[in-house]
């Protein structure tokens, strides 16, 4: 199965094959980060959590997992995806910092970083389903659906009410069309092909409704 290379620890031989990642990195199977779908988000409910106890130092450690979890889903994205994920990894090793010192009052810019990096995750997905259904990969396609799905219903705990519509009808058609996809109930490939495109759209709109980073 192909892998995906992923930071930052160093390779542990690099005389091994010609399929060996560069130096600092590591190779991990896809099948490995199938697994750890979702693994982000969890960590950054931990750290909503440990921050509102005042647990700073465990709030900033679950910041730090979050950003690693989001690096690693970097390492296969495409173009488009890749820019975003690693523009929130920078957010959130950024926050932790800040967060280890104190110098973060208000949980809400926890909130708003996570929600920023939940989405980031949610569109990458639909990005690479949206490649996987041009390489006729039906199978990654739904994956990369549901993922989709997952994140952007986890993401919900983060914004306002009046965003959570919008994110209960991009889950519930991101799954819908991971369903017909798997299934081949005869659903022309066009249709399909168009939902694809339409959920894009709804995403893209979701993601404006977020609040932006500071500068």
């Amino acid at each position: 199965m192909a892998g995906v290379v992923a930071g930052p620890l160093a390779a542990a031989d690099t005389a091994q094959t010609a399929a060996a990642p560069p130096q600092g990195y590591v190779l991990v199977e896809e099948d490995v980060v199938v697994v750890l779908v979702n693994e982000a988000h969890q960590s950054f409910l931990r750290a909503s959590e440990n921050f509102t106890k005042g647990k700073m130092k465990a709030a900033a450690a679950e910041i730090r997992k979050g950003e690693a979890y989001v690096k690693l889903e970097a390492a296969s994205a495409t173009a488009e995806g890749k820019k975003a994920l690693l523009n929130s990894a920078e957010e959130l090793k950024q926050l932790a910092d800040q967060v280890e010192k104190g110098a973060v009052k208000d949980g809400k810019v926890l909130k708003n970083s996570f929600a920023r990096a939940d989405y980031a995750l949610a569109r990458h997905h639909y990005l690479k389903a949206a490649e996987q259904w041009g390489n006729k990969e039906s199978q990654k396609v739904a994956y990369h659906l549901n993922a989709t799905a997952v994140y952007i219903d986890g993401g919900q705990v983060w914004v306002t009410k009046k965003m959570h519509a919008g994110a209960a009808d991009i889950k519930d058609e991101a799954r819908r069309i991971a369903a017909q996809v798997t299934a081949k109930t005869g659903v022309e490939s066009q249709e399909l092909g168009k939902a694809i495109d339409n959920l894009g759209k709804e995403i893209e709109k979701y993601g404006k409704g977020l609040e932006p980073a500071q500068k």
